[in-house]
């Protein structure tokens, strides 16, 4: 008949055709089956049909592949296969196309085994090593009969080619998201194959390849189909299932009669091979597989009667424990949200679990081999309508749904009973399927009857079914599970523990594990010769199978892992070789032999880098000694805070180096109780002696020790400074009063003093106060200060009250000064200085105090530092003084000419000291740019009169400060001005202010007589033949002509020509020393005669005429 059959993607089944010589799976067919996690639990018990087939000729194969060896080279059967160079089927699949059973023809090549075999060849009287190792399990015989054997017989050494037994194996494989994957591997004829998917096959070894046949999921299959088991959960039924009559007896049925006829290997410690494992009854696995039965039907319930959430919602929370502690200690860590129907699937990767859950059953019927084909036809209903409505446009329901359409199909049974058909698939209601399971059950028995809450379900929800089929070739010689392989291995890390214990992270990297395949694991530890399961244990005390973790992100390489490959873990491995070993089970409960590695552990940590503070211990008593003491205190780790797999601890070492003189000291102290220490250790080392003042480093490294040697890494270097507390020497007090400089532009007044300084100091704290604090504390306290309040009433000048002050330094605390910041700074190597402004207009005193501290800050007591007194400059200038003049005329004009002048300042608040003249020709409108008059001692002002009035004189003959042989001069308007100097400051020899000039005094003085007459007269000319031409008259005078604002000398000159009468021929302004000459007195054409005469008269800028000169006589010029 023809079947129609579910894409594997949503349904599949898979059939083993056990042979005898299984070691644990019993003979017979075992039928698995699974489906797709998002379809959820069947709503039905899954409907097994089964139909016996004598041989592959009732099945409807196909031979469409295409081979390619490994170089890419397309073959054609028939073709030789040879080593190195394998050849590869790929089945040619339309898109749906599922291919269920395929069988490859082939023969493998015969050995030189099998001829030596075939000619009763008997084994040489001295074989080689090799040779007997290769052969010895062959029986002797008599003679060789044959020539050819005969001449290999008498080969003493047997070449190991020909020892090689030549083979023709041939491996199929289904697809994965990872890539094709291995399913099955024959290694003898007939190399028959039965899978759902089967995509391709791979044959390597020597052998001839004459032909592939296949067979496809919807071809036709000539077979009458029986109904033969209904695989119930062990559930009585309920909202979301329809069940069997006592489901659960079924299901322990099913564990029973498919039991190993060994035991799973992860239920032993000493790695037997899988024919080696110790027996097993039906009643061991049974008690096995129900030991895990309670948690999975709490999940059952949920999942069918739990109608608040779909199946695929449904969680429960796990707790998480402390897999380092035993059993008894084991500490929850939280929970994890497990999805039931995960939980439910993947514990049928459990043989005996699936037997139970109704996902496995095992046919007994057929154990021997034959050429027979057992075909399973398997039925499930599902409620698809909750897919047919995703929740979001893009939901994994949609794709299900594009793949599902048109590939599901439903098994109806005709009223005869005589054969089956698979149809199209339509929606049912749980009515109708439940009438459809009674029809097939009543034909399987009594044994199969319906439970009577089949009818819960929702009466409108549409349930719709799936098929598959599976093919068991009881010809097919398959061959055993090959063991999975150690690919790498490493220490990873180590574990918590607490020393001297330790605990280590392995990871095994394992490849070629198969599908669906279950791992056990074992390790020896080799030193103790410990042996224990990888395998954790369930409250029953039974071992759960391991799964394979998939590589994390940081473990895999440039590509993603191939199928079968990933990682098993061990977190409770110790210090010691550890040998390991792992076989895989697949999911119809054959077992391999065993893969095994020995891993040994990584290096110990070293210790933990030392955590320790140093203090230096001055002396307590420095007249005695000036060695102090170095206090260690150490953190000393707790054997639960150190590094994991640390060796406990066992002493602590300093190491001290001197970084003056290089010299270097070692201290150990040894730890009394490792295994619990004290959480500190403290001792003391002995400092070096110091000097006053003296400033030492020393630099101190640790390190910790364990109980194997093992030594840390040096702590951080501690550079200790060890300081002598004695103070250095302090500034020399000054005893004086100072002052600042006047205040400048701002309103400000600098403070700047200066001090050398020593080696022993190295930086200095400048305190300041004023007076009023001073003396407000002096009065707060008068009962204790009165003497020194009265001597300071009594004092004459600041000055005086500055020294008492100064003096008793000692009776102010230090809380009356404030501590200046960023004030003092470094002059020179060997002078530092301070610079404090204070306001300009304070009239009281200002005190400081200089500290000098040592490089470790020692000073010395605060009262007994000496106290700098500082006034500031601003005493106000005397008041505007005013000046006289009285001029003194000499007796002649050439004489000398003087000023008498007279200075007069009424005292006010400020008294004058000095003065100071200051005269100009030029105005006084700026009296700062008036030359000032040599000054002397005696231009001291003298004290005040009893009026309050200061009188000064000074005569004034012309001499100036810049020019020494100025005289004053006639005619001449002078300015005059005065100044007042205020007296010093108190107690110092800062000079007081100048007072504003006073108004100017001016004046002109004017020759007491009119000028006198010229001197030495001449009158030169050229001579001509009526005269003389081009005069010239020349004269001196007795002093130089100055002029004034009232004009200069005029000099007048008169001609008298013989006959005529006098005439005025020239009147011209004449300056200077002279001489003077007047030239062109007559026209150039005119001659004068020789005894023409001249009178000149000279005027004065006061208009007065003087006495004439007169010249008779016209001379000739010098020089012509």
């Amino acid at each position: 008949m023809k079947v129609k059959a579910s894409l594997p993607y949503f349904f599949s089944a898979h059939a083993l055709p056990a042979q005898e010589n299984e070691a644990h799976v019993q003979s017979g067919n075992h039928l698995r089956l699974s489906h797709n996690p998002l379809l959820g639990l069947p709503k039905t018990p899954f409907v097994v049909w089964r139909a016996v087939l004598d041989n592959t000729k009732a099945l409807q194969r196909r031979n469409q592949v295409s081979w390619f060896d490994s170089n890419g080279e397309q073959l054609t059967t028939p073709f030789d296969v040879h080593p190195n160079n394998p050849v590869t089927a790929y089945l040619s699949l339309a898109a749906g196309e599922v291919c269920m059973w395929a069988e490859v023809f082939a023969k493998p090549a015969q050995s030189a085994l099998d001829i030596l075999a075939s000619d009763r060849l008997s084994i040489p009287t001295r074989p080689s090593f090799n040779a007997t190792r290769r052969i010895n399990h062959l029986r002797p015989f008599v003679r060789p009969r044959s020539t050819r054997a005969l001449s290999l017989a008498r080969n003493t050494v047997l070449s190991e080619r020909f020892l090689v037994k030549k083979s023709l194996t041939v491996e199929a494989f289904v697809p994965s998201h990872q890539g094709p994957v291995a399913i099955a591997k024959c290694k003898h004829p007939r190399y028959a194959f039965s899978a759902p998917g089967i995509i391709e096959l791979k044959v390597t070894g020597t052998g001839t390849v004459t032909n592939l046949e296949w067979f496809e999921r919807n071809d036709t299959l000539d077979a009458n189909f029986k109904p033969w088991q209904l695989l119930s959960l062990p559930h009585t039924g309920g909202s979301r299932y329809i069940s069997m009559d006592n489901a659960r007896a079924h299901a322990q049925q099913r564990v029973s009669h498919g039991a190993p006829k060994r035991k799973p290997l992860q239920e032993t410690l000493n790695t037997p091979s899988p024919a080696d494992a110790p027996p097993a009854s039906s009643d061991e696995e049974l008690k096995r597989v129900t030991s895990f039965a309670h948690t999975l039907d709490i999940d059952l319930e949920a999942l069918i009667n739990d109608l608040s959430m779909p199946e695929t919602a449904h969680i429960s929370m796990q707790n998480v424990v402390d897999e380092n502690l035993s059993t008894n200690e084991q500490r929850k860590l939280g929970t994890i949200e497990s999805n039931r129907l995960g939980v439910i699937l993947q514990s049928c990767l459990d043989p005996g679990i699936a037997n139970w859950l109704g996902y496995k059953t095992y046919d007994s019927d057929f154990t021997d081999k034959t050429s027979q084909l057992v075909v399973y036809y398997v039925t499930g209903y599902w409620d698809i309508e909750t897919l047919r409505k995703p929740r979001d446009k893009f939901s994994t329901s949609d794709k299900i749904l594009a793949k599902f359409l048109g590939q599901e199909g439903t098994l109806n049974n005709d009223d005869s009973g005589s054969s089956n058909d698979v149809r199209s698939s339509q929606s049912f209601s749980p009515l109708e399927v439940h009438q459809q399971l009674q029809a097939i059950s009543k034909k399987m028995g009594p044994s199969f009857k319906l439970s009577p809450n089949g009818l819960n379900l929702d009466p409108k929800a549409r349930l719709t079914s799936f098929s598959c089929i599976a093919i068991a070739d009881r010809g097919s010689d398959l061959s055993d599970l090959e063991p999975v392989k150690i690919d790498s291995h490493e220490h990873v890390r180590w574990q918590p523990a607490t020393p001297p214990q330790t605990r280590r992270e392995v990871r095994l990297g394992i490849t070629k594990t198969g599908i669906g395949a279950t791992l056990a694991g074992n390790k020896l530890t080799i030193n103790t010769d410990t042996r224990q399961a990888l395998n954790a244990t369930n409250q029953g005390k039974y071992h759960l199978p391991l799964a394979l973790a998939l590589p994390g992100e940081h473990e895999r390489k440039s590509q993603s892992p191939k199928p079968g490959d990933g990682n098993l873990y061990d977190r409770e491995a110790i210090d010691s070789d550890i040998r390991y070993a792992v076989a895989q089970q697949d999911y119809f409960g054959r077992w391999s032999s065993w893969a095994k590695v020995v891993n040994s552990p990584g290096p110990r940590p070293k210790p933990p880098r030392p955590v320790y503070q140093a203090v230096y211990i001055m002396p307590k008593d420095l007249e005695l000694s000036t060695r102090g003491e170095i206090s260690i205190k150490v953190h000393v780790p707790t054997p639960e805070s150190m590094p994991l797999a640390s060796h406990l601890l066992h002493k602590f070492e300093l190491r001290l180096s001197d970084l003056a003189t290089g010299q270097t000291q070692s201290v150990v102290e040894v730890l009394d109780n490792p295994t619990n220490p004290a959480q500190t250790l403290e001792f003391l080392v002995d400092g070096p002696i110091l000097q006053a003042t003296e400033q030492r480093k020393w630099r101190l490294l640790a390190n910790w020790i364990d109980s194997q040697g093992q030594e840390s890494i040096d702590s951080e270097a501690i550079v200790l400074t060890m300081t002598d507390p004695r103070p250095p020497q302090q500034l020399v007090s000054v005893d004086s009063l100072n002052y600042s400089a006047r205040p400048d532009i701002t309103g400000k007044a600098w403070i700047h003093f200066e001090w050398p300084t020593q080696a022993s100091q190295s930086s200095f704290a400048v305190y300041y106060s004023d007076e009023n604090r001073l003396l407000s504390y002096l009065e707060s306290n008068e009962i204790q200060h009165g003497d020194l309040l009265d001597s300071l009433k009594l004092a004459t000048s600041v000055a005086a009250k500055a020294s008492l002050l100064r003096a008793n330094s000692q009776v102010f605390p230090s809380h009356l000064f404030e501590r200046l910041e960023n004030v003092a700074f470094k002059i020179s190597q060997s002078k530092y200085g301070f610079k404090h402004s204070v306001s300009g207009s304070l009239k009281v005193l200002s005190f400081y105090k200089v500290v000098a501290q040592s490089s470790s800050g020692s000073r010395p007591e605060f009262e007994l530092v000496p106290m700098l007194s500082y006034g500031v400059p601003n005493t106000a200038p005397p008041a505007k003084p005013t000046v006289s003049v009285t001029p003194v005329l000499p007796n002649e004009n050439g004489g000398e000419y003087l000023a008498n002048i007279t200075l007069k300042l009424i005292a006010g608040q400020t008294q004058g000291a000095r003065y100071r003249i200051r005269r100009s020709s030029q105005g006084a409108e700026n009296a700062l740019r008036m030359p000032i008059l040599p000054m002397n001692e005696r231009d001291t002002l003298p004290v005040p009169d009893v009026d309050g009035v200061q009188i000064a004189s000074l005569e004034d003959n012309g001499e100036l400060v810049i020019e020494s042989q100025a005289r004053l001069r006639p005619w001449i308007r002078y300015y005059w001005v005065g100044e007042v100097q205020g007296l010093p400051e108190s107690g110092s020899a800062v000079e007081g202010l100048w007072s504003e000039a006073s108004d100017a005094f001016s004046t002109i003085l004017v020759p007491p007589k009119e000028p006198s007459a010229p001197i030495g007269l001449i009158a030169e000319g050229k001579p001509s033949s009526s005269g003389f031409k081009k005069v010239k008259l020349k004269f001196s005078y007795e002093h130089a002509f100055y002029s004034s604002e009232r004009g200069g000398y005029v000099a007048r000159i008169y001609m008298k020509r013989p006959g005529q009468a006098q005439q005025l021929v020239r009147e011209e302004v004449v300056n200077g020393s002279g001489p003077f000459a007047f030239r062109d007195l007559s026209s150039p054409q005119e001659s004068l005669p020789a005894d023409t005469t001249f009178r000149v008269f000279i005027v004065d800028p006061a208009g007065r005429v003087g006495l004439p000169a007169d010249v008779t006589s016209i001379v000739v010029k010098q020089g012509i």
